[in-house]
């Protein structure tokens, strides 16, 4: 069965790591640890809400995490637990191709992040481009963005 993974980086899927090609084609469960870290100021008083809104810790520091990451034929999903207690859902969807220069957007709940993708070294890297809450869009003003990489 094809999965939109396989659809949206099409024949550049067999330049991606093994373990991630394997990923993304069987599914899987993955354990680990993160760091969870707010900005200051206003900034952290907002992510702090956030995360509280959507179920996430709402405290700085190291935490124990998973994720089931698995596919259907319109959307990448992910259900991450933070903690062995917060779970927080999301779903990815693809706009245009890898090929394209397509994009994903991850939905969680009110909110929708805009997500580029490099490859380089056969890692997949998550690249912020915009987030938006209800529909409202917030630029980077403070230079700050996210990298989430899948590296193995």
């Amino acid at each position: 069965m094809r999965n939109v993974v396989l659809d949206w980086f099409g024949p550049d899927f067999g330049k991606l790591n093994p373990l991630l090609q394997e990923l993304h084609t069987k599914g899987a469960r993955l354990y680990g640890e993160v760091d969870i870290r707010f900005g200051s100021g206003v900034a952290g008083w907002i992510g702090r809400r956030v995360a509280r809104k959507l179920g996430a810790p709402t405290k700085a520091g190291k935490v124990p995490f998973s994720v089931e990451i698995h596919h259907s034929a319109k959307a990448l999903i992910w259900s991450r637990t933070f903690a062995n207690s917060h779970t927080v859902a999301s779903e990815f969807h693809p706009v245009k191709t890898y090929q394209q220069g397509g994009y994903w957007v991850e939905s969680i709940g009110p909110i929708k992040i805009q997500l580029g993708v490099s490859t380089e070294g056969g890692n997949w890297q998550w690249l912020q481009r915009s987030v938006s809450i209800f529909d409202s869009q917030f630029q980077q003003y403070s230079g700050q963005r996210f990298l989430l990489e899948k590296q193995l």
